[in-house]
């Protein structure tokens, strides 16, 4: 990858970051009646600066997160040096991470609801995770989809720690949208970013 094209990636991201963050708490805003009754066209253009500035930051925090992936990726099979055995530890990473995020809340908040509430956050996570892993083999080759699928799953989890602990979906949802979004843009983008010219 060559300076123009991180520099395309960085601004894309963030572009990609501060949209997203705007809409999801938009519409997080409209849903909450209590909130819209105190809202005024100048807290209307406030909030919406400080959504778009909060998902610049989660922008930069994925791609924080996606060099991060790429770096333990080489390191990984530079030590292991068997592909396939490090798609298994992906695979059991990936496993590790959707159990925590439904054990660790219930033990961490000890809220009177039920566990199963809990199943919420990584089923939509996995979802969005297997649409994205879908388009990224299409998109290159079959190789891709257990690295595709850790890194949306593993990595945005770990980015959206900050947000995972508070017992609030909103607050969730907020930082995890945008962040799920951003890490979606940068691996879809990057096998044609780093493609050798024919």
């Amino acid at each position: 990858m060559n300076l123009r094209n991180w520099w395309y990636l960085f601004w894309s991201t963030l572009v990609v970051g501060g949209i997203t963050a705007f809409l999801t708490s938009f519409v997080l805003m409209i849903s909450d009646a209590r909130f819209l009754e105190e809202l005024t066209a100048g807290g209307f253009i406030f909030n919406g600066i400080n959504f778009f500035g909060s998902g610049l930051m989660y922008s930069v925090f994925s791609q924080m997160g996606f060099f991060a992936y790429l770096m333990i990726n080489y390191i990984a099979l530079s030590i292991i040096r068997r592909m396939e055995l490090w798609k298994v530890v992906q695979v059991i990473l990936t496993i590790v991470v959707l159990v925590d995020l439904v054990v660790l809340p219930v033990i961490q908040f000890e809220s009177p609801k039920a566990w199963y509430v809990y199943l919420v956050i990584p089923v939509l996570l996995s979802i969005g995770a297997f649409v994205v892993g879908y388009y990224k083999v299409k998109a290159t080759n079959q190789s891709a989809w257990i690295p595709t699928l850790f890194f949306m799953i593993a990595a945005t989890a770990i980015e959206a720690v900050p947000a995972l602990k508070v017992d609030h979906f909103a607050d969730i949802a907020q930082m995890m949208i945008p962040l799920f979004a951003c890490n979606a843009w940068q691996i879809l983008q990057l096998h044609k970013l780093v493609r050798k010219p024919s």
